[in-house]
């Protein structure tokens, strides 16, 4: 079933075709997005998730394209 989100465009309502699609979506709003933020912080504070610095990141980055 095609159905319209909030911009207009049509959006497929197939469960698994949505489901694949909300793995790869960045959040919606900005609450959803600080929501993910704060749960990487705790991650990190815990040690379950690396700390980088802004310059490490992108260097991460930059080896990923190569």
């Amino acid at each position: 079933m095609m159905e319209n989100d909030n911009f207009g465009k049509k959006v497929n309502d197939s469960s698994e075709e949505s489901s694949e699609m909300n793995a790869l979506q960045r959040p919606n709003t900005p609450a959803e997005s600080l929501e993910q933020s704060l749960k990487e912080m705790q991650q990190m504070r815990q040690g379950k998730m690396p700390k980088q610095t802004w310059k490490e990141f992108l260097e991460s980055l930059e080896e990923e394209e190569e």
